[in-house]
């Protein structure tokens, strides 16, 4: 991605993580654009010219097309769709109290 190419009030996609803690992205909107490509954000968070976060504290974030992006939304909402779905059937089922496995002494 050239993040020169970039102006002020572009939206950008910025990518979180998408492994087994789950997916996350967001879309933001570009504040400005220096000379050499660091990118600032509304939010203030700034990125270098290859689309890395400057100054992340544990895993860093990275600047994505607004279309990976809204794809990692979707996934995630997906996902979120499916754990509720089976929290539902869960909760439905007759044998979620199924106490077989211990053993009762008398």
């Amino acid at each position: 991605m050239n993040t020169l190419e970039l102006k002020p009030g572009d939206k950008i996609g910025v990518f979180f993580y998408d492994d087994k803690r789950g997916t996350k992205a967001v879309i933001e909107e570009v504040d400005k654009v220096s000379l050499t490509g660091i990118v600032t954000l509304k939010s203030g968070t700034r990125y270098t010219s290859k689309g890395t976060e400057i100054g992340a504290l544990g895993d860093p974030t990275y600047l994505c097309t607004t279309e990976k992006a809204q794809a990692v939304i979707e996934k995630a909402e997906q996902r979120k769709r499916q754990k509720e779905e089976e929290y539902k059937a869960y909760i439905a089922s007759p044998d979620r109290y199924d106490y077989s496995c211990l053993k009762i002494r008398l």
